[in-house]
């Protein structure tokens, strides 16, 4: 949504530079560090693209979804 800027941008239009902000945002409410943070989006984000080339065949081949409720 373009005008949903974080914080010091507030009221003006949504850049992708302004990342960082959410992502500090973010890793304040999971009360963990930037890097932790970072590290685990990374992790989902390949997981999500199937990187891991090797995780994606012990799978079958098959997108699997789980969800923890």
């Amino acid at each position: 949504i373009p005008y949903l800027a974080p914080v010091p941008y507030k009221g003006q239009k949504n850049k992708p530079s302004y990342i960082m902000y959410t992502a500090e945002k973010i890793s304040n409410i999971l009360k963990m560090s930037l890097d932790e943070f970072s590290e685990l989006t990374r992790k989902n984000a390949d997981r999500l693209l199937f990187r891991d080339f090797n995780e994606w065949t012990r799978m079958g081949g098959k997108i699997r979804i789980e969800a923890k409720l």
